[in-house]
């Protein structure tokens, strides 16, 4: 978040942000703050672990599209395998974290996820 040099205060900042960010999941879940803290969300040594499941995301979706058209590709079903991957395009709108400003820690996971779509091709 704040590259190499991160400020005095950080460690207080980077709490309120998680904070924060667990009780919007709570209002979106309609549970509490606290148990998105111990299920969810949760602390883990020195960070954090945001813990979800393959069907609470979409790069897992999005990897399942792309095998399926594969196969379709393999059993010559060009047209089938053109609407799956079409399916799996779509998921991808914009630029992923495009309001992150890019400080060395966030560098690496946002290179890997934009290049998620130009895999599946």
């Amino acid at each position: 978040m704040w590259g190499y040099e991160p400020p005095r205060t950080a460690t207080t900042a980077l709490q309120t942000c998680i904070g924060s960010l667990r009780k919007t999941f709570a209002t979106a879940t309609g549970t509490t703050a606290r148990h998105i803290a111990e299920h969810r969300l949760v602390t883990d040594g020195n960070g954090y672990v945001l813990k979800l499941a393959d069907t609470e995301w979409d790069r897992p979706r999005f990897e399942q599209l792309v095998l399926q058209a594969r196969g379709l590709m393999e059993e010559r079903e060009a047209q089938r395998a053109t609407e799956v991957l079409g399916e799996a395009l779509a998921m991808w709108r914009g630029t992923p974290f495009r309001n992150v400003k890019g400080g060395q820690p966030t560098h690496r996971p946002v290179t890997g996820v934009e290049r998620g779509p130009s895999r599946g091709l």
